[in-house]
């Protein structure tokens, strides 16, 4: 189990990525000029809490899941500027 708290990603291709079958999650974060702010390319659940989304790249996805066994869990997000 990964939990990354207070954290800010600025001009990333990847902000948060997660990569594992077991469970993850983001709180209170903060992803500016990010291609793919959260990324979950495992089977575990990817939980996303408190988080504000600014201006996703061109071709980017707020959020990004690799498969139909993709899981991610969002509360309490705000998205602005994202193209998809």
């Amino acid at each position: 189990v990964t939990t990354l708290r207070h954290v800010r990603f600025r001009n990333a291709g990847h902000g948060a990525s997660f990569h594992s079958s077991s469970s993850n999650s983001i709180v209170n974060a903060q992803f500016v000029n990010c291609k793919y702010p959260v990324s979950n390319t495992g089977t575990g659940p990817a939980g996303c809490y408190n988080l504000l989304i600014d201006n996703v790249l061109a071709g980017g996805y707020a959020f990004y899941g690799w498969s139909n066994l993709t899981t991610i869990y969002a509360e309490h997000v705000t998205i602005h500027k994202a193209p998809n």
